[in-house]
């Protein structure tokens, strides 16, 4: 398994990669692609995180915190040095599971 940055990036610098990229180019057919989350679906997983909280004072926070500019940025600033901080990791974890699960269902692979 490998990770790539994106290749397209203009501040890719493919002297960093260069094993990888040897040892990739030529077994292209023999590696799944996985692409990495995109910020509006990254943006529904701070509104699910948000919505599954039942306490009304911090749930409203967040969700003030997304409505507002920078949402990303405030969003995991209110979340830094609070309680919930371990809660929004797992949130988050699991999220991203289940986004590469998707993508080897794509695949026809089984997890």
């Amino acid at each position: 398994m490998y990770f790539l940055p994106n290749l397209d990036d203009p501040y890719f610098d493919p002297s960093q990669w260069e094993e990888v990229l040897t040892s990739v180019q030529g077994h292209e057919e023999e590696y799944l692609v996985f692409q990495t989350m995109d910020s509006s679906h990254s943006y529904r997983i701070m509104q699910d995180f948000a919505s599954s909280l039942t306490d009304s004072p911090i749930r409203a926070d967040l969700e003030y915190a997304l409505s507002g500019p920078r949402p990303f940025h405030n969003f995991n600033s209110r979340l830094a040095h609070s309680v919930l901080r371990e809660k929004w990791a797992d949130f988050r974890f699991n999220a991203h599971m289940d986004w590469v699960k998707s993508q080897v269902n794509c695949y026809d692979l089984v997890c």
